[in-house]
């Protein structure tokens, strides 16, 4: 974290790097903004603060199994507010879900 420092790192401007975790750091905050109390919750105590799921499910006062249905939520709804608040297309976003599948296969005919 301390490498964009003048002193520590190799690199003359640290600007752009600084730029791009700044960048970074905001769109995280706003995607977990997006989550509602009931997904971003569960999801804060067992990333951010090192809880497991036992513990929030205490915390909570859930079963183990609705807190592991929460976390799954929030990461699914976590990475969908991130990727619209990022510009960047990634891979999965860009490849045809049929890729790969018998539907994406020619025939030997449509090679022809």
């Amino acid at each position: 974290m301390l490498q964009w420092l003048p002193l520590r790192g190799t690199d003359p401007d640290p600007a752009p790097a600084m730029e791009a975790t700044i960048a970074e750091r905001l769109a995280v905050e706003q995607a977990l903004a997006a989550l509602s109390p009931k997904y971003r919750v569960p999801l804060v105590l067992y990333l951010d603060e090192g809880y497991s799921v036992a513990e929030i499910a205490e915390i909570l006062e859930l079963s183990q199994g609705a807190v592991k249905v929460r976390l799954y939520r929030a990461r699914e709804q976590f990475r969908q507010a991130y990727l619209a608040q990022t510009s960047a297309p990634r891979c999965h976003e860009t490849t045809p879900r049929n890729v790969g599948t018998r539907a994406h296969v020619r025939t030997r005919e449509e090679r022809s």
